[in-house]
């Protein structure tokens, strides 16, 4: 798996729910609609997904993915909490305390 395969389209999110709906770290739908009001460009739903992949299964070649991904542009650590994303989610998450913890759970990459 690469950062350019994660999180385009629900389809991933969905089958991701379908193996493990109750061990889901961050319940998002993939939607993107944090992403499109997102100041920083922060690709949110990619980065949440590669952090419940990371903690579902241990799988540390996420770890080269999320690199991938902040190679690619803004990460969780760029976040400027300004809660634009929490207010477009139609799930209501805690996006902002989400990039938080995905950021704490990668930050000695």
């Amino acid at each position: 798996m690469t950062a350019d395969q994660i999180g385009y389209g629900k389809t991933d999110f969905l089958e991701l729910k379908e193996k493990d709906t109750a061990n889901i770290t961050i319940p998002c739908d993939g939607c993107f609609s944090c992403t499109d009001c997102c100041p920083m460009n922060i690709p949110i739903p990619k980065f949440f997904m590669v952090y419940s992949l990371y903690t579902l299964y241990e799988d540390v070649s996420l770890q080269t993915v999320y690199s991938e991904l902040l190679a690619s542009g803004n990460g969780p650590s760029d976040c400027i909490r300004c809660g634009r994303c929490e207010e477009h989610c139609p799930k209501h998450l805690g996006i902002v305390g989400f990039l938080q913890d995905v950021d704490e759970e990668f930050e000695d990459l």
